[in-house]
C-alpha cells in the first residue's frame, strides 16, 4: 500500500500530467470531432447528455472495460455528478455509481467497473451488456457554486445501448480518467517511419 501512494510515484503522476496532459486533450477532442456523426446523445431531463453508444475497450491488462460517454448539456457545467447505472443480464443485475468531477459540454468518458466484462467458452473477453439494456438515472448534481441542483428524483432513463469494439491501446486510463489516444499513436508512428527514412537515406550515402 505504501509503494501504492509513494511520494516517487505521485511525483512521476504530476510531472506526467504535467508535460502530457496538452497531447491528451488534443487526442481526445480529434476523436469527439471524428466520432461527431457517429455520437447518439440522449438528454437526461436537461441536465447532462450520454451517448448510447457503450464502447467495450481493450486496456493493458488484457481485460476489457465497458465506457460510456457523459457530458453538460449546452451552458450548464457541474462540479460534482453522481451516477447510478444498472445492467441485467442473464437474470444477474450489475449495479455501480459513478462520481464524475468538473462536468463540461466536452464528452467525458467513464468506465462501468462493476458491470464487468465476462470470458468466453474460450477465455476470450466478451463485453456486457451485448443484448441487455442499460439503466442511468441522475443521482447528484452540484452546480461550479457548489450547490446541488433539485427537480431531477424522477430523472432515470432506460436503453439499449449499441456496443462499439475498440482497438487495442485506443484507450487508456491517466489522471483519473479515460482518454482517447489514438491522435497519439498516430503521430508516434508517424516519427518512428520519419526517423526510419531518415536513417536509411543517411545509410545510402555512406
Amino acid at each position: 500500500m505504501a509503494g501504492i501512494f509513494s511520494p516517487s510515484r505521485i511525483l512521476s503522476s504530476a510531472l506526467s500530467k504535467r508535460f502530457f496532459l496538452d497531447a491528451f486533450q488534443v487526442s481526445d477532442r480529434h476523436y469527439w470531432q471524428r466520432e461527431a456523426s457517429k455520437a447518439s446523445w440522449k438528454d437526461l431531463r436537461g441536465f447532462i447528455e450520454y451517448d448510447m453508444r457503450v464502447i467495450s475497450a481493450p486496456m493493458p491488462n488484457g481485460k476489457s472495460k465497458l465506457l460510456v460517454a457523459v457530458r453538460a448539456v449546452r451552458g450548464r457545467r457541474f462540479k460534482r455528478v453522481k451516477l447510478s447505472i444498472a445492467a441485467k443480464h442473464q437474470g444477474v443485475i450489475y449495479r455501480d455509481t459513478l462520481e464524475i468531477h468538473n462536468l463540461t459540454e466536452e464528452p467525458r468518458l467513464v468506465g462501468l467497473p462493476d458491470i464487468c466484462p465476462k470470458l468466453d467458452r474460450k477465455g476470450r473477453d466478451h463485453a456486457l451488456p451485448v443484448s441487455g439494456s442499460l439503466f442511468i438515472k441522475l443521482a447528484e448534481a452540484v452546480n461550479s457554486y457548489d450547490v446541488s441542483v433539485d427537480g431531477f428524483k424522477k430523472t432515470a432513463e432506460i436503453f439499449r445501448p449499441v456496443v462499439v469494439k475498440a482497438q487495442r491501446g485506443e484507450f487508456v486510463y491517466r489522471w483519473g480518467r479515460y482518454w482517447n489516444t489514438a491522435l497519439i499513436e498516430k503521430e508516434k508512428q508517424n516519427i518512428k517511419s520519419r526517423s526510419y527514412f531518415r536513417v536509411v537515406k543517411s545509410a545510402g550515402q555512406l
